[in-house]
């Protein structure tokens, strides 16, 4: 397993499909807002039952338009988690506004929905909640906090398009959902694009103007902008793995769980995320937290097993937001220190996932 994930066997099980949709855009020459564009976000609405959706060049765009949309500005405060990649915190500070962290569960990395309300000022203008590695947070808390202040909510749900929480799909929980189809994300193009849904008119209506400049309709310029758009190609690609998406959900499932039955018969004293009950995981990656961390990443690596770390930190101990207000971020901090996540996709071999544990298994009973 030299790669962590190996999104070529993907394609290839595919390549029909999705050179046939390359090839349409290639002989047509409508690169930039081509008809696929129209009828990726289409098929998105209906996927998600949002009733806006529009598609942009990435999920740090998608955040970004989002927050733009709503006016965020300059001395604003936007409340979010401490655990996320940093794209989620950056295009905050990239508006001049200022994020206030909070700290996370140890257990699941999810924001802890009972500090935000204590960490609200006249001053805090959103919410963006991370639906972290494909879980949830508790949705109806967060939205009645919302709805109690007058204050929307972003779901940034980057990791969990696919996900659901209690039978209503991630990106249509919130005032606002973001995705991002990055090529290793459930839904991946082969490049770079996102998405934002809304069933809020205005709100819609600003994100399109925003991607394309600030231009409306008529093509006047009527508000400030980004070069957001996504591009045909990368459209044409995402409508052609959408025909095996529930599928591939289906799949990460399936490997997810075999992953959880070796673990607990060989390595019991590891904690994997993404259990709970309360929501359905779409599996985007497969993490668990466990001792020795470093050292067990190590030990795989000489034997060919490449792991990752989401993540090595947290977003306020990174220099550039070591500044801003947060919670304390003990458990934050924590998960950072022994969190790992193994080898995962659609199309993982068993085999694989068994040499994963049995490699683990055989470092645990050597070394400590």
């Amino acid at each position: 397993m030299k790669k962590f994930n190996n999104i070529n066997v993907q394609y290839l099980l595919n390549k029909k499909n999705i050179d046939k949709s390359i090839s349409q855009v290639l002989n047509r020459s409508d690169f930039v807002m081509g008809k696929e564009v129209v009828s990726l976000e289409e098929k998105l609405k209906q996927f998600t039952k949002s009733k806006y959706c529009i598609s942009v060049s990435s999920g740090t765009d998608a955040l970004l338009i989002s927050l733009m949309s709503i006016n965020i500005k300059h001395g604003d405060e936007v409340i979010t988690t401490s655990f996320s990649w940093i794209s989620t915190a950056e295009v905050i500070v990239n508006l001049g506004a200022k994020p206030v962290f909070i700290d996370v569960d140890q257990n699941t990395g999810l924001i802890k929905e009972k500090l935000i309300e204590k960490m609200i000022t006249k001053k805090t203008k959103a919410i963006i909640i991370v639906s972290l590695f494909g879980q949830i947070p508790n949705i109806e808390f967060i939205n009645l906090i919302g709805k109690k202040y007058k204050i929307p909510i972003i779901e940034d749900a980057a990791q969990s398009f696919g996900s659901k929480f209690k039978n209503k799909y991630s990106c249509n929980l919130t005032t606002i959902g973001c995705t991002s189809f990055f090529p290793t994300k459930n839904l991946g193009c082969y490049g770079d694009a996102g998405a934002i849904f809304t069933d809020n008119y205005k709100i819609q209506k600003a994100c399109k103007q925003i991607r394309l400049n600030g231009k409306n309709n008529y093509g006047n310029f009527t508000r400030i902008g980004i070069q957001g758009r996504i591009d045909t190609l990368q459209a044409s690609i995402l409508i052609a793995k959408l025909k095996k998406f529930k599928k591939e959900l289906k799949m990460r499932k399936d490997l997810a769980h075999n992953y959880v039955k070796l673990l607990n018969k060989k390595i019991p004293n590891a904690s994997i995320i993404g259990l709970s009950k309360s929501y359905n995981n779409s599996w985007p990656t497969f993490n668990i937290l466990i001792k020795n961390r470093n050292k067990i990443k190590k030990f795989l690596e000489k034997n060919k097993i490449f792991t990752k770390i989401y993540y090595t930190k947290p977003m306020p101990l990174y220099y550039p937001y070591s500044k801003f207000k947060k919670t304390k971020i003990n458990d934050a901090l924590k998960i950072s220190k022994s969190i790992l996540s193994l080898p995962f996709g659609p199309y993982l071999k068993i085999q694989d996932q068994k040499k994963v544990i049995n490699l683990m298994e055989e470092y645990i009973n050597t070394y400590e």
